[in-house]
């Protein structure tokens, strides 16, 4: 049953009054809200009670886990599902993880009693609690970088792209200041690095300024920040001439850049923070006058606990700095591949192709409209034994056996096989040869160590039907499809005794008591990297192709240490030494 409190006026403040009722209806839950009863327990059908359960995770998270869930069962598209669902985790507050696995828990102890569970999952005892969030030692401070910073920040971050790579900066050099042209793809922009490094420094010394201001010689810290700023700026753009002025100037920046984030963790530790902060470097001083109130522990609205900062303002600020870089450069990545902004795309993300490749955060959306794949693309791997008698591998989905469903156990297979043929991000060479020298070894490993004769890759596809096509005449077959405008075309073939790596090598013919090779048999790929590496040192070539012998200033080192006799021309000059002779690595066979 409902109840209702007493002189609840349902007409007066309900959803259907004319004279804007309605628009107050909703809040009702809040200043009058109705009880049920269930079981002798009564619930409070309130305005949180309301957003909880219509609005709030538990309506969204159940229907994604609904949609990826169908997803995984029902359909074969890779890692997407699990990934996602793995996401709903960071939804989830405090104790609520453990609440949920002993829901599960306890319901699988009651159907299944033999299962090892522990004997309070059993009882259905909560689990411990986590640290009380209103204990008096967790960061509660006041102070915050106001929004008109934040979002000042992120127009100084839009505008620092487009004088990037727009023309506006180009043109201003050229038309008002006169300068000459430079060659066509040449950037003449503002590059974004010193938008970086003009936020950076404005919240750095924002975020110093709201801490010291007030203390004991805060003009002479505040000298010292920036002094410390412009260093660091220095060192970060100084560049070299050689290679090992490069390297070296790399370890200088590194040290610089890893000595700033030590300081930033070392005030993390108290002991360590009290010791920094007599010298400045820290964004939370002792003697700090008290401006802004702390951060109430309960929620005055709502009677909740209110979680606290998990860093001090100088980690809010390095965290922070680092959140707003990225979701920039995710956004720059992503812009459509339009051609009115293909040349902006392009520039634009320059600044943030290190970044997002090295996250490996980088999105291709070419799976999505307007532009899907139109082509259904499989790979057929056939070997040919030592007798000469084919044997289709059955790798790939064209196989019913490698098409279950529901699809639960997925071991990726379908993606590499589109990569490695060349259905996606390219050719797939480079994959091609090596994944057939793997399965030379395997097929050598499986059959008493005889190794087949070749292997060979095919490239099967068959055009997908256009929606259209697809809404006129109804859902298709994909294996009738296949069967009936499917093409097949040889992409790389591997002959396994001739090829690197194309045997198993005896050390593992050992292990699993199979026939060893004769000398010489085995053809291991040997690829010397470090003669690559250490030609980085080389001085440049001359116009002519050779290399010069010294440089400029060991010639004038040598030239100071020649004999006077010499010099004038007396008694014999030294003859010159032998160059070495250059050697070339042996030539490796190719497939």
């Amino acid at each position: 049953m409902v109840d209702h409190p007493a002189g609840a006026d349902f007409h007066g403040r309900g959803l259907g009054r004319a004279d804007g009722g309605h628009r107050r209806g909703f809040w009702f839950l809040n200043r009058r809200p109705p009880t049920l009863k269930i079981r002798g327990k009564r619930y409070l059908l309130d305005l949180d009670w309301f957003c909880r359960w219509f609005l709030g995770r538990r309506v969204w998270l159940t229907l994604g886990l609904i949609f990826h869930g169908n997803l995984q069962l029902l359909m074969n598209i890779g890692m997407f599902p699990p990934i996602m669902m793995s996401t709903y985790l960071f939804f989830l507050q405090g104790n609520e993880p453990g609440r949920i696995l002993r829901f599960f828990g306890r319901g699988l102890a009651k159907a299944f009693p033999w299962l090892p569970l522990p004997a309070d999952v059993r009882r259905g005892e909560p689990p411990l609690p986590a640290e009380d969030r209103t204990l008096p030692h967790h960061r509660r401070d006041g102070r915050r970088l106001p929004p008109t910073v934040l979002y000042g920040m992120l127009v100084a971050a839009i505008v620092g792209v487009v004088l990037h790579a727009s023309p506006l900066v180009p043109w201003f050099k050229v038309s008002v200041l006169g300068r000459e042209e430079t060659a066509p793809g040449a950037n003449l922009g503002i590059h974004f690095a010193w938008t970086l490094i003009a936020m950076f420094s404005f919240m750095t010394i924002y975020t110093y300024v709201q801490g010291h201001r007030g203390t004991k010689h805060f003009v002479l810290k505040l000298l010292g920040l920036a002094a410390l700023i412009v260093a660091y700026v220095g060192v970060m753009s100084l560049t070299g001439e050689t290679t090992q002025e490069k390297d070296q100037l790399l370890y200088y920046k590194l040290a610089a850049s890893g000595t700033l984030l030590l300081v930033f963790c070392l005030n993390q530790v108290p002991a360590i923070h009290r010791h920094l902060a007599k010298l400045g470097l820290t964004f939370s001083p002792p003697d700090r006058p008290k401006r802004e109130p702390d951060m109430p522990a309960i929620d005055p609205q709502t009677g909740h606990t209110i979680a606290p900062w998990s860093y001090g303002p100088g980690g809010r600020l390095l965290v922070g700095s680092l959140v707003l870089y990225h979701v920039i450069a995710i956004a720059i990545w992503e812009l459509p591949e339009k051609d009115c902004i293909s040349t902006f795309r392009i520039k634009a993300r320059e600044p943030f192709s290190t970044w997002v490749l090295a996250t490996q955060t980088d999105q291709q959306w070419g799976m999505f409209a307007p532009n899907p794949p139109r082509h259904n693309v499989l790979m057929r791997t056939v070997v040919t034994d030592e007798t000469g008698e084919r044997w289709d591998l059955r790798t790939d989905t064209y196989a019913l056996e490698r098409k279950p469903i529901p699809w639960v156990w997925n071991d990726r297979m379908r993606k590499m096989n589109r990569r490695i043929i060349g259905g996606e991000s390219g050719k797939g060479d480079w994959y091609q040869q090596w994944y057939a020298r793997f399965i030379c070894r395997q097929w050598a490993l499986s059959h008493r160590g005889v190794m087949p004769q070749k292997v060979e890759l095919y490239k099967v596809s068959y055009r997908m039907p256009a929606p259209e096509i697809v809404a006129k005449q109804g859902w298709y077959v994909p294996e009738k499809l296949l069967y009936d405008t499917g093409r097949e075309e040889r992409q790389h073939t591997t002959k396994c005794a001739s090829s690197d790596h194309g045997q198993l090598p005896n050390f593992i013919r050992e292990r699993h008591g199979l026939p060893l090779l004769e000398e010489g048999v085995f053809k291991p790929w040997i690829h010397n990297k470090k003669k690559a590496w250490d030609k980085r040192y080389d001085p440049p070539k001359t116009t002519d192709g050779t290399r010069p012998s010294t440089t400029s200033t060991t010639a004038g080192k040598r030239a100071a240490t020649v004999k006077p006799s010499l010099a004038r021309g007396e008694g014999e000059a030294a003859a010159p030494e032998p160059a070495a002779a250059e050697t070339k690595p042996p030539a490796k066979p190719v497939d």
